[in-house]
C-alpha cells in the first residue's frame, strides 16, 4: 500500500481490520450498488435488488443464496430501502457518458 496523507479528503472505511479479524461486526450499516438502471441496497441483513422492472428482497441472515424473494411479504421494508437508495443516489453525480458497451444500450441522463 501507499501513503495516505491526513489532508486528503478521502471518504470510506479501511476494511483491513474487518478482513483480518481485528474488528468485528460490519464496517457499514448500509451499502449501495448502482450499475446503469440496476441497483441494490443492503441494510443490515436485508438486501433489495432492482433489475429493470423486477424488484426482489432477501433476508441474507436466513437466505445467503438469495433464492427466496420476500418483496411481496414485506412491502413496507421495500419502501424503506427504496427511500434510502433514492436519498443516497440523489447525492451522486449523473454519468457523463451516453452509452455503455457492455450492455449495449443508450443511457439517458435523467434530470433531477
Amino acid at each position: 500500500g501507499g501513503e495516505v496523507k491526513p489532508d486528503w479528503d478521502i471518504h470510506g472505511t479501511d476494511l483491513m481490520p474487518y478482513l483480518t479479524g481485528k474488528n468485528e461486526g460490519r464496517p457499514h450499516e448500509t451499502i449501495f450498488w448502482k450499475s446503469n438502471k440496476h441497483y441494490a441496497v443492503r441494510h443490515k441483513d436485508w438486501k433489495l435488488v432492482k433489475q429493470g422492472a423486477q424488484m426482489e428482497l432477501f433476508n441474507l441472515a436466513e437466505d445467503l443464496s438469495e433464492s427466496n424473494d420476500l418483496a411481496n411479504k414485506h412491502p413496507e421494508l421495500v419502501q424503506q430501502l427504496l427511500k434510502k437508495y433514492h436519498a443516497w443516489d440523489s447525492q451522486n453525480i449523473p454519468p457523463s457518458f451516453g452509452h455503455h458497451p457492455s450492455i449495449g444500450e443508450k443511457i439517458e441522463r435523467v434530470p433531477r
